[in-house]
């Protein structure tokens, strides 16, 4: 009885190291698909992660230029910023300045400027070694478009013929990002008119006498 002991016994033993040798290849199998797995979220994770990051970046920057625009403010009739535009360049002052603090008139410049180098076009904000580059993209392309009151485009600001106000109604930037169609539309939020000096004043009751 010894004997039939010791081989049940050893029979029961060699099937527990089988079945141990079973499920350690289970999982090891089940730790590769794992392993796998969490690589391809993490890979997953990074990939979107970037997407959103400049995606919030796009945002904010698109932000930055609607807010000079709300922020336009008109010059007086014999002032040196009267707002003006083109289908490359617009100028005229702001209170919703980048570079200062609000509530303050500051003149405000936004150019699409072409460089050869990169081939690429540059939104920049400001003028000459002060300009600041806020966004590009591949090619010679992009535009300001001036809408009147009507919803009228116009490629320039003010139009050549008939009697406009200081400021359009909206802009429209057009550009590109990331390869697709890119448009900006902000709109003049200031007064439409400037406050009377003391100077207008005078002359007004100057000339009514």
């Amino acid at each position: 009885m010894s004997r039939i002991s010791t081989t049940l016994r050893s029979l029961q033993c060699a099937f527990t190291l089988v079945e141990m040798l079973v499920v350690l290849i289970i999982v090891g199998l089940v730790s590769g698909i794992l392993l796998q797995a969490v690589e391809q979220v993490f890979r997953l994770q990074r990939r979107f992660g970037v997407e959103v990051a400049v995606s919030q970046q796009g945002a904010m920057l698109s932000d930055w230029f609607r807010q000079t625009i709300e922020g336009l403010f008109p010059d007086y009739p014999d002032g040196k910023h009267k707002f003006s535009g083109t289908e490359r360049r617009l100028s005229g002052l702001t209170t919703n300045s980048l570079t200062t603090e609000y509530g303050v008139p500051t003149v405000i410049t936004w150019e699409l400027a072409f460089d050869p180098d990169s081939g690429r076009t540059r939104l920049l904000n400001g003028t000459g070694k002060d300009a600041a580059p806020l966004m590009s993209w591949q090619g010679n392309q992009g535009r300001f478009v001036y809408l009147d009151a009507k919803g009228e485009a116009h490629d320039s600001w003010p139009p050549r013929l008939g009697d406009w106000p200081q400021l359009p109604a909206a802009i429209r930037l057009e550009g590109l990002r990331e390869g697709e169609p890119l448009i900006l539309v902000a709109v003049p939020m200031g007064p439409k008119n400037t406050l009377p000096r003391l100077k207008d004043i005078k002359d007004v009751l100057g000339v009514a006498r």
